[in-house]
């Protein structure tokens, strides 16, 4: 018999011979079993997640006892660059937004003074890039480099950019 989620069980005892019914509910039952296997896989997920971040975090102690924590220079972000792009008859454009962290603040301020300078030899890089390279997301590191070095060009130092330039940041890259 079925009434609302309960079962009821026969039983036949084997001394009388007569029918006992007894009235149980095997959906009371099965929420308890799913329950306790929740509750058992929650602990061993909670269990395994700190193992796993007490590993890890004991490296990264290891690991930062003899660095020093990354301070970031001054950054200076230029106008956006909107530029054809090149073997295509001026029928696409590239507009892209750049930000130089600099190496120190004497840095900042002379890339300041010579932002015109550092914006015509830019500009000059972004319009010999083809339609290719500039799709090509694995080569905007390069980009990024090349970037860099013709800021130390502009800045007078064709040698090492490093010395003006920390990191070159595209905020904004969009061709049509």
């Amino acid at each position: 018999m079925n009434h609302r989620g309960t079962q009821d069980t026969i039983e036949l005892h084997a001394t009388t011979g007569q029918r006992q019914v007894k009235s149980g509910s095997v959906f009371r039952k099965k929420p308890i079993l799913v329950t306790a296997i929740i509750f058992v896989l929650a602990i061993l997920i909670i269990c395994g997640a700190f193992f796993y971040n007490d590993k890890h975090l004991g490296q990264a102690a290891k690991g930062g006892e003899n660095s020093k924590p990354y301070r970031s220079g001054p950054i200076h972000s230029f106008e956006p660059f909107i530029v054809n792009v090149s073997g295509t008859n001026a029928t696409r454009y590239l507009r892209i937004s750049v930000s130089v962290e600099c190496s120190s603040k004497k840095a900042h301020t002379r890339m300041i003074e010579n932002e015109l300078r550092i914006r015509d030899r830019i500009l000059d890089l972004l319009c010999a890039q083809s339609i290719e390279e500039l799709l090509d997301v694995s080569r905007r590191d390069r980009l990024r480099a090349q970037v860099g070095v013709k800021i130390g060009e502009a800045l007078g130092n064709s040698d090492d950019s490093s010395e003006w330039v920390r990191s070159v940041y595209f905020s904004e890259f969009t061709i049509q």
